[in-house]
């Protein structure tokens, strides 16, 4: 096997700097004050079920924090489990992985439950309760980030639990959406091996090797854990055959 029969691909990549495709995920763009009916606001849609949503501004209330900007939302205001949600549609492209993070948290520390969805990601979000009936305790406290990929034009959707599943109200705040990039592999040769490196940083990704490609290919783990080096994974290769191929593979 010689490096001129050996293909690199590349599935699912990690993290890059790329626009965010969600509109206001600050909440800057929104008056401040309470919404109690279902439908548009700014690029956003909130669905009303139980207590009015609200943009609130930083310190408003005791512990009312922002994490970005000056404003946030508040998927129950008043602090009650509302059943609500809040969504937007990105123009995200079929089968290409993104990556969204938010900070997010609930009124006064008193704890709160959610679920977010967009593309193929389905997730729960839980923070027990911490603080007092109206205590200053920070309202955000936590910061999630999650890859999923597209399905093309997605709906992004934050709803809250209506009790006994929840607390109380959803606070959010520096929602984003940007694509992932490709980590990019690299095959070099070292004497009579080859030498496969990516980058690090190209988290949740296993290195996957093949002899066809045919059917699907016969992709199997790379039995040999990589090596860090200088920010890169580094695997020594020793020729076993007449080709290969090689490539990064989420689970």
């Amino acid at each position: 096997m010689s490096l001129n029969n050996i293909a690199l691909l590349i599935v699912l990549g990690a993290s890059s700097a790329f626009a965010n495709l969600v509109e206001d995920g600050s909440f800057e763009d929104t008056p401040a004050g309470y919404y109690d009916n279902s439908g548009p606001m700014g690029p956003w849609t909130v669905q009303i079920l139980g207590s009015a949503v609200g943009i609130y501004e930083s310190s408003r209330f005791g512990g009312a924090n922002v994490t970005d900007g000056n404003q946030a939302f508040d998927l129950g205001m008043g602090g009650y489990a509302s059943g609500n949600s809040l969504s937007q549609v990105l123009p995200t492209v079929a089968g290409q992985t993104y990556r969204l993070s938010f900070d997010w948290g609930s009124e006064y520390g008193r704890g709160t439950s959610a679920f977010v969805s967009v593309g193929n990601l389905n997730e729960n979000l839980i923070e027990p309760a911490a603080g007092g009936p109206y205590d200053v305790t920070s309202w955000i406290i936590n910061s999630s980030s999650f890859l999923f990929i597209a399905s093309g034009n997605d709906t992004l959707t934050f709803s809250e639990p209506a009790e006994p599943l929840d607390y109380w109200g959803l606070a959010l705040d520096n929602v984003s959406v940007v694509l992932v990039s490709l980590p990019q592999l690299t095959l070099v040769p070292s004497g009579p091996n080859l030498i496969l490196t990516w980058p690090i940083d190209a988290t949740g990704l296993l290195l996957q090797s093949a002899t066809m490609l045919a059917n699907g290919g016969d992709w199997q783990d790379f039995p040999t854990a990589p090596t860090e080096i200088d920010g890169q994974n580094v695997v020594t290769i020793t020729p076993t055959g007449p080709c290969g191929f090689f490539r990064l593979y989420k689970p």
